[in-house]
């Protein structure tokens, strides 16, 4: 589960990028609890996708495949991502959203969730 990039230290501890597994249902209440307070983090009025939903998306076939990833210390979750591609054109393209909890923001969370789903070849995440 764990990405093949090096790690990073983060406040003494090593942080990873993992793909998630959306079938776990504690890695995925974590993935989860991160997407949600990185997404509705400073908005007056934000639209995050209701816990369900999201896992709809990440467990189901669909014309679009999305493939989420997680920045952790432990069981902790300290950042969220989502890669998304085309399937059937342009699958070269990817989308990447990253999502980081105010308390975890500007300590290169986000920049490594980003760097690392970069470094995915979008087919084989």
């Amino acid at each position: 589960m764990n990405s093949q990039a090096p790690c990073v230290w983060f406040h003494g501890a090593v942080i990873t990028v993992e793909a998630l597994d959306a079938h776990d249902p504690a890695r995925f209440a974590a993935w989860y609890a991160a997407y949600h307070e990185g997404d509705a983090a400073g908005r007056h009025a934000p639209v995050v996708f209701p816990e369900s939903v999201m896992l709809d998306q990440l467990t189901k076939e669909s014309r679009a495949a999305r493939r989420a990833f997680g920045v952790f210390v432990g069981s902790e979750c300290l950042g969220a991502a989502v890669l998304e591609w085309e399937t059937e054109q342009n699958a070269h393209l990817g989308h990447i959203e990253v999502y980081v909890p105010p308390r975890h923001r500007r300590s290169r969370v986000g920049r490594r969730c980003s760097s690392d789903c970069h470094r995915r070849p979008t087919a084989r995440a």
